[in-house]
């Protein structure tokens, strides 16, 4: 931290270009995420700010209060494919926000969990992958994973869930493009 503000350090390997660094969050990053084109970098500190910049011209456009999880570093985040919309999802509640004009388009409210991962699909869809606690088992630590669509009703859409029960899901990832996810 310089002064009271963190800094975030921005590389290009390109001969001769230096280190940016992009300001505007208050704290460390522990999340930080790419636009399919480049153009553009969200991070999220430990304070649960949510800072987006477009690197080329380096600016930074917003910074939003998002909703706390237990751990930022288990919150999801991603850009549409043209990098004018954010998602995000953390604890009980997912948000779409405007790149645009810095408002929230939509949000949904969530169950009890976290290792939040978002992608959007071939189609535009996007899809919420997390791991959450069994509503059978609403005592014990045990949780599965689950896939949700994120769509126009304020309640996520049920796509799949875990079917092993002598499963653990500790992290989970989605490839590019939401074609595909691993969970281990």
């Amino acid at each position: 931290a310089d002064g009271g503000i963190a800094r975030f350090a921005w590389c290009e390997l390109e001969l001769s270009r230096g280190i940016q660094s992009l300001r505007g969050l208050s704290s460390a990053a522990r999340k930080v995420w790419l636009s399919r084109d480049g153009n553009r970098l969200a991070a999220l500190s430990d304070r649960w700010e949510l800072a987006v910049w477009e690197l080329a011209p380096e600016r930074l456009l917003f910074v939003f209060d998002t909703p706390m999880g237990v751990y930022a570093d288990s919150a999801g985040g991603c850009f549409d494919a043209q990098g004018v919309r954010f998602a995000f999802a953390a604890g009980p509640e997912a948000c779409l926000y405007d790149l645009k004009t810095g408002g929230i388009l939509r949000r949904w409210g969530l169950s009890d969990g976290n290792a939040d991962q978002l992608e959007y699909d071939a189609q535009g869809r996007l899809l919420l992958l997390r791991r959450e606690r069994l509503e059978e088992a609403a005592r014990s630590k045990r949780r599965e994973w689950r896939l949700y669509a994120l769509a126009e009703s304020q309640k996520p859409i049920p796509l799949f869930k875990q079917a092993q029960t002598n499963l653990f899901a500790q992290q989970m990832l989605f490839q590019p493009g939401g074609a595909r996810f691993a969970v281990w």
